[in-house]
């Protein structure tokens, strides 16, 4: 397969990249494969009617479209598991083999195969992606026996494992190593020994591992954590792929592509950082203080869900009072107009009747439902995982990996949910936000981005 034309749009949230990935998809005289992190999204952008997250028919059989959306006559289609085998990804495979336009979600996209890659390469499709994609992951086997799907742990749907290792998925691979039947070349790729008398079939536990060892999908970091990799067939097999972002130089994405030689144009444009300072009053004084320091509300800081340790606990106690006080004495909004994020872990702990809706997964992107909320807390100090920083400086030593400004895009992306993304329809004044973020490091990361430092 030859390299496919990359382009990066990348602009602030709130600058018209969807509706400029919009047109691409519009202009294209390819079909078009066009991929979203939520499903209503998938729907929404593309203009397919749907009920339920299910994309529904006329009486007449034919698929229903809103006709306000100029997309409406590119007639997208929404893998389903309406077939034999239930299963979304073949719904996709048919899809393309017919050259339909599509719209899905980089979940979906992960569990493609090198199989329907081909068949992409050979309809020449256009891949869209509204929001850089997750190109590693944890690997959970259990996850992935059980639901007999590709599933990877997601930070949206799973406690974090950022400074874990270890995991039931880790052991079993290592005990795989220890007897032979998988080997590890230098650059931590995993393998299934073909010599081994150890085969195993459909329906045991280790055949999915198998299978994307053969696929070549998984890495062992630091010899302790395997991750799984987006296989780079599947984005080697698009005659041109758009990304529509921001930061993405910064971005896990960035890196992926950079190890696989993958070359991209980034095109900039949209409102400098300065033109947010205005709108966003940033809390300051006392309230702060339970965020001193480089680590302080860092993960390791706040985790545990059994025996958590006295301080994690006081830490907690601290942020539920401060949050408390900030959405009922320096906001007085109402709980549908507040906006707040921690790491699950410590979410209960944390949460009060000011907070009970409205919480959103800290690593949330690529969606409008909150939009209306003009108090916003950011209860979380962000650093990458340490194991994934290890396996991508291994395989790529030339290039530093920048965990500040990593932080940083992925904060911003949490807070362009809010009100500071702006309304067409209300005017700029509609933007003002009051924003508590505790972490001194990551409170100082985004004063130093309203103050133009990183442009």
């Amino acid at each position: 397969m030859s390299k496919p034309k990359i382009t990066v749009l990348d602009a602030i949230m709130g600058n018209s990249k969807t509706q400029r990935l919009k047109q691409i998809m519009l202009d294209s005289a390819n079909p078009v494969l066009y991929i979203t992190p939520l499903l209503s999204e998938s729907m929404t952008v593309v203009g397919v009617v749907n009920e339920d997250g299910v994309q529904i028919k006329s009486d007449d059989g034919e698929y229903l479209y809103d006709t306000d959306n100029p997309l409406h006559i590119k007639r997208f289609k929404i893998p389903n598991t309406r077939n034999k085998k239930h299963s979304k990804v073949d719904s996709l495979e048919y899809m393309v083999e017919n050259g339909y336009n599509i719209s899905s979600t980089h979940k979906l996209f992960s569990m493609l195969t090198p199989s329907i890659a081909n068949k992409f390469s050979s309809m020449g499709y256009t891949l869209v992606v509204d929001e850089s994609l997750n190109c590693w992951n944890n690997l959970n086997l259990y996850d992935f026996y059980e639901s007999s799907e590709h599933k990877v742990v997601s930070e949206n749907e799973k406690s974090e494992q950022k400074s874990q290792s270890g995991s039931k998925t880790d052991k079993e691979v290592m005990g795989l190593i220890a007897t032979g039947s998988i080997v590890v070349d230098p650059t931590g790729l995993l393998h299934w020994d073909t010599e081994v008398d150890y085969v195993p079939t459909v329906g045991m536990l280790h055949y999915d591992l198998k299978i994307l060892c053969d696929m070549k999908q998984l890495y062992l970091s630091n010899g302790k954590v395997v991750f799984w990799e987006l296989t780079a067939e599947l984005m080697k097999s698009f005659k041109s792929i758009y990304i529509g972002t921001y930061m993405f130089e910064y971005s896990v994405m960035s890196h992926y592509m950079d190890v696989h030689g993958l070359e991209y144009e980034i095109a900039k444009f949209g409102n400098s950082p300065k033109f947010y300072k205005q709108y966003i009053d940033i809390m300051q004084g006392k309230i702060n203080n339970v965020g001193d320091g480089k680590f302080a509300l860092s993960y390791s800081k706040l985790e545990g869900k059994t025996k958590v340790k006295d301080s994690v606990k006081e830490t907690r106690a601290t942020l539920k009072k401060n949050l408390d006080n900030f959405f009922k004495n320096r906001c007085k909004t109402h709980k549908d107009f507040n906006l707040w994020t921690t790491y699950i872990d410590a979410k209960t702990s944390v949460m009060n009747s000011r907070c009970n809706v409205n919480f959103v997964p800290y690593n949330i992107k690529a969606t409008n439902q909150y939009r209306n909320c003009t108090s916003v807390a950011y209860l979380v100090n962000n650093f990458p995982n340490t194991f994934l920083v290890a396996m991508i400086t291994k395989r790529n030593s030339k290039r530093k990996f920048d965990q500040d400004m990593w932080a940083l895009s992925e904060m911003l992306q949490m807070l362009f949910r809010s009100a500071i993304r702006g309304d067409k329809d209300k005017g700029d004044e509609s933007r003002h936000i009051k924003l508590y973020i505790p972490s001194e490091r990551m409170r100082k990361l985004l004063e130093n981005w309203l103050d133009g430092e990183y442009e």
